[in-house]
């Protein structure tokens, strides 16, 4: 670490002053003390005597500081000797040293004096060497590291000295420094790689190592990070088993080839799942018997996923358009010509892709099959959708062979980041059967409501003709039945008139039924809107049928809200209406029931409400109820005469004058009729409350 001293020492032996490194030491001692005594200089073992020193002199050509270093039992620290060489390498007066120790040593960076101290005193107590790396801050104000290196020796008096060399390190330091700031930079870019880097090995004997693997990835597959060989086994045996082969044959290739490693294969996680890599290397590099790579392995599960659901989405893409008939094709806005059309467009010429692009590369050519009536407007929408950037759609014939087609074309348009166009792609549909469909359907229409009209017409002049004689025959039997030119003879005969009337009279009804239905189908039905008195109406209503009701019994509540305003509406279409509501509550009502008719105020405006107790309506008939020439089927229902004309023509009437006509029925129980009128045909206050919609 850059703030701790970085400390070097041999392990003490069991036996210190027996060591082997210090035994040897102290012969080599002993030979330089004879060959000194020999030359006439003397070497004592005293540190305070200054004789003692001149055999240091030898070395004051060192290139390093050359020390002695005295640990006194009271816990002090002299330099008697310090070569001239500390100046120069540490920018500290050898005298400065020799006579002020303690500044010395206090120039010792604070953060290394602690493991400075601790490593003198193990040095010291075991007599191990001292090896010790720390640094010094020059008089300058200059950090400077110290290398230094001394043999331990304890005298009769208690001390402990030490005899060493200190080199300058500064420069190895502080490559040593870059080194391993390169080194964290390097692992922390492979450590944000979105992949594994690694160095792979392939052994003589077929084995795969490694000596770096990236941290990520390591941890993924349960590897050890940047080791000096690790059993590739493993790893191996994770890759998919149908993957393995290929995997094993890429290898082999880039070794033959002398080319890059490249391929994706799958891997089965510890976890148990699977993910797919891509895995690049450089071309290999042999060392000694055995190869390696330098490479990179991505995980690209994510992007395979995105590719399998693109090919299924493409896939029900071709699928659709082949069930749809829906051919697409691209056109290059820069090139003006036709860069892609699908297989489906092609064989609707039948083509191939290739030559429909071959045929027809220009707009002109596209043109040029172009039915002549069909010309002119697809010209003009493809050269509209290009200038506003819009795109398409047009309906136009073709030709196809030798007839026309009807085609569906819808295209898109793409702009570029400054917004210019750069391509148009788009679809071309064949619907010719669907236009051909729509022809007949049209037909079919026109010859329906041709034949509705005729229909219509007819009724209504048939009712006409129906009308004349019957009005003959009603008021000659009212005639006889009133004796108005004489008494009848047989009273038979008086009985047998008012049969012939009452028989015509219900005929007429019938036929005036027919007539107005016919009416309303041709829109020939005139009603004049004017304010109706709903109040009035339902009283006069229910006036007529109360002797009906009699008959059989039944009785007739009536319940009108006070001050219900009247509507904009046609009078005799509402009693018309009413009539029929009421003819039919009478008539499905057995002997003893009741009819109850209301006027009551809605949120929405006003609602009469026509009820009984009759028979009621089974739910499957209740949607048909409407329907002209319709009669429910029930033993009540037959003992009445009746078209089935009513509910239908009190429908289309309440519709013409814009009220909603409702039934709700249940079996036994009864029926619910209610004429709702919206508030806009609501008159209040002598004004209307809204607009009234005809």
């Amino acid at each position: 670490m850059a703030g701790e001293g970085n400390r070097r020492r041999k392990a003490a032996s069991a036996e210190p002053d027996d060591g082997a490194e210090l035994r040897h030491l102290r012969a080599r001692v002993a030979t330089l003390e004879s060959k000194l005594t020999e030359a006439g200089i003397s070497l004592s073992d005293d540190p305070d005597d200054p004789d003692s020193l001149g055999i240091l002199g030898v070395v004051d050509n060192l290139p390093c500081d050359v020390f002695r270093r005295v640990l006194h039992p009271d816990g002090t620290i002299t330099y008697p000797y310090v070569s001239w060489q500390a100046m120069s390498l540490f920018g500290f007066e050898t005298s400065e040293i020799r006579q002020r120790p303690e500044n010395f040593v206090g120039a010792m960076h604070p953060e290394d004096q602690a493991d400075w101290r601790r490593a003198i005193e193990e040095s010291a107590r075991d007599l191990t060497p001292f090896d010790h790396e720390h640094r010094f801050i020059n008089p300058d104000g200059k950090i400077v590291w110290a290398h230094a290196l001394a043999i331990p020796r304890r005298m009769e008096n208690g001390d402990v000295v030490w005899d060493g060399v200190a080199f300058n390190v500064t420069e190895r330091k502080g490559l040593e420094v870059l080194l391993r700031d390169t080194r964290q930079e390097l692992a922390d870019i492979a450590a944000n790689v979105p992949g594994d880097v690694y160095r792979r090995y392939l052994r003589p004997d077929g084995r795969i190592t490694f000596s770096l693997v990236s941290s990520n990835i390591a941890e993924m597959l349960g590897m050890s990070p940047e080791v000096d060989e690790q059993d590739g086994g493993p790893f191996v045996d994770s890759i998919a088993p149908n993957d393995r082969p290929r995997w094993w044959a890429a290898v082999e290739q880039s070794i033959a080839k002398r080319q890059r490693f490249d391929i994706e294969f799958r891997i089965h996680l510890p976890d148990g799942e699977t993910k797919w890599f891509r895995s690049i290397t450089s071309p290999p590099r042999a060392q000694g018997d055995s190869f390696f790579w330098d490479g990179v392995t991505i995980d690209i599960s994510t992007q395979k996923r995105a590719e399998s659901a693109l090919q299924q989405s493409e896939a029900l893409l071709r699928h659709g358009a082949k069930l749809a008939g829906l051919g697409y094709w691209v056109w290059d806005e820069i090139e003006e010509r036709s860069t892609y059309c699908s297989a489906e467009l092609a064989t609707l010429h039948g083509l191939t892709p290739a030559q429909y692009l071959e045929r027809f590369p220009t707009h002109e050519a596209v043109l040029s099959v172009v039915h002549s009536d069909d010309r002119e407007a697809y010209d003009q929408a493809v050269h509209q959708g290009e200038k506003d950037g819009s795109g398409y759609e047009v309906e136009l014939r073709v030709l196809i062979g030798d007839e026309y087609r009807f085609l569906r074309e819808i295209s898109e348009c793409v702009h570029d980041d400054r917004g210019r166009l750069v391509q148009t792609y788009g679809t071309l549909q064949d619907i010719t059967a669907e236009k051909e469909a729509e022809a007949r359907l049209r037909m079919a229409i026109e010859e329906a409501e041709l034949a509705s009209r005729s229909k219509s017409e007819f009724l209504a002049n048939m009712s006409h003709e129906l009308r004349t004689p019957l009005n003959a025959i009603m008021g000659f039997s009212e005639l006889m039945t009133l004796e108005a030119l004489g008494p009848i003879g047989n009273p038979s005969y008086s009985e047998y008139a008012r049969d012939i009337f009452n028989s015509a009279e219900h005929l007429l009804s019938i036929i005036n039924d027919i007539l107005d239905l016919s009416k309303l189908d041709a829109e020939r039905y005139d009603l004049d809107v004017e304010v109706v008195d709903l109040a009035a109406s339902i009283r006069e209503s229910v006036r007529v049928i109360k002797p009906r009701a009699r008959v059989s019994r039944q009785t007739v509540e009536v319940d009108i809200e006070a001050d219900a305003p009247p509507v904009l509406a046609n009078t005799r279409a509402v009693k018309q209406v009413l009539m029929n509501l009421l003819s039919n509550a009478v008539k499905f009502t057995p002997d003893h029931g009741a009819l109850t008719i209301r006027l009551v105020s809605e949120e929405g405006g006003l609602c009469v409400e026509v009820a009984d107790t009759g028979v009621g309506i089974s739910p499957e008939d209740l949607p048909h109820i409407f329907d002209p020439f319709i009669q429910v089927d029930s033993s009540m229902v037959r003992r009445h005469e009746g078209t089935g004309l009513g509910l239908a023509l009190a429908k289309s009437l309440s519709e013409r004058m814009g009220v909603e006509l409702t039934i709700e029925s249940e079996i036994g129980k009864g029926t619910v009729a209610r004429l709702r009128f919206p508030r806009s045909k609501a008159v209040e206050n002598g004004g209307l409350h809204g607009r009234a919609v005809d």
